[in-house]
């Protein structure tokens, strides 16, 4: 009987060893074998859905880019760090649009001289988008819980799963007010003025005259956008 045991464990050993032999060949011959349980990955996804088409009216003339670091505390009062509370320091890249809004212009926003070689065009303010945080190129630095708070996120799961979605919206808030401190607003209208001057000129206007309604930015975009959030 022990001999019977002995031949029935050989045989798929020598069978395994025959397999590992034949592998070992076909590699020193430059022959491939594809793995027989090598991972694969299978997309199930439907193709994307046009949902509507937008006509856009909107001329983007300048676009600022930031970087933000945003150092959030969830403490505990009169228990120390390690023990409770939540940490995080995360580092995050946006964009901040600034456009001039075409689709309010009335009839008397464009006057032609009676030369035809002269033209005097009325602009809106430009308006701030709102801030577009990169989630790609955004990450956690730190984000550090007290070893109480990690138990019982374990036994009872996380008590504050938009903690992270908090942190992110704060950079994103953040963006958008420093992109109201600079200068864009400024830029936007220069760049307006020159891709105006540089189209009409080749239409044959010499002369070209570009006015904004006022020479500070307009924020209503970028502060409804906070608001809804």
């Amino acid at each position: 009987m022990f001999t019977k045991l002995i031949g029935r464990l050989l045989t798929p050993l020598a069978i395994l060893g025959l397999g590992v032999a034949l592998l070992v060949a076909a590699k020193a011959l430059g022959i491939h074998i594809p793995a027989p349980f090598s991972h694969q990955r299978i997309d199930n996804s439907q193709p994307p859905l046009l949902k509507s088409i937008q006509k856009l009216s909107e001329y983007h003339a300048a676009q600022g880019n930031f970087e933000v670091v945003v150092d959030l505390e969830d403490d505990v009062q009169h228990v120390p760090d390690w023990l409770s509370g939540r940490h995080a320091i995360f580092v995050g890249t946006g964009s901040v649009d600034v456009y001039v809004d075409l689709a309010t212009l009335g009839e008397d926003a464009v006057k032609v001289g009676p030369d035809k070689t002269t033209v005097q065009i009325a602009l809106p303010a430009p308006k701030l988008a709102a801030a577009d945080l990169h989630l790609a190129s955004g990450h956690f630095v730190m984000d550090d819980q007290g070893w109480f708070d990690r138990l019982k996120d374990y036994w009872l799961g996380d008590d504050d799963p938009d903690f992270q979605l908090e942190v992110m919206r704060s950079a994103e808030q953040k963006i958008g007010d420093a992109a109201q401190a600079t200068e864009l607003a400024e830029r936007a209208e220069e760049n307006t003025q020159s891709m105006l001057e540089g189209f009409l000129n080749a239409l044959g206007y010499e002369n070209v005259t570009v006015t904004f309604d006022t020479t500070a930015v307009d924020t209503s975009a970028a502060s409804t956008a906070s608001n809804e959030e």
